[in-house]
């Protein structure tokens, strides 16, 4: 209700039309911890409404408003697997980026394209590494013998 609120007062500023707010914006909006409250998802909408370009607002400057900034945070097990890493016991590349992907796929309740946001990959990009996984995952037929 406060992102419609805030994106059609700022049209209404601007003289544009209230552009259509994605269903994807409000769950990327929820995996956020709000460090600054309304004032913060007011400013982002702003921003978001000056870079506004055709009838669907865009998630980029939300995006980028959030990048490196806290999620909803519940230790779970992906982020104590990550945190019990110590520097003389680094991880292979392979269990930090599943465990990555793990943890971006919980905060987003399984959304690609909200995971893939926060990882900065692509969709298809994190969609290839979901499916390698998968297929490493599951026992081939051979190993059911």
């Amino acid at each position: 209700m406060l992102v419609g609120h805030f994106i059609a007062k700022e049209a209404a500023e601007r003289g544009k039309a209230a552009p259509e707010i994605p269903a994807s914006l409000i769950e990327l909006l929820r995996t956020y911890g709000w460090p600054g409250n309304v004032r913060e998802l007011e400013g982002m909408c702003i921003d978001a409404m000056a870079r506004h370009e055709g009838t669907t607002l865009s998630l980029r400057s939300f995006r980028d408003a959030m990048a490196g900034k806290p999620m909803t945070a519940e230790p779970e097990e992906n982020l104590e697997k990550i945190a019990s890493w110590l520097p003389d016991e680094l991880p292979t590349l392979k269990d930090a980026e599943e465990a990555l992907i793990a943890e971006a796929m919980r905060r987003v309740n399984g959304n690609q394209t909200l995971a893939s946001g926060i990882l900065g990959l692509s969709r298809q990009a994190l969609n290839k590494r979901l499916t390698r996984k998968k297929d490493t995952d599951e026992p081939d037929d051979a190993d059911q013998e």
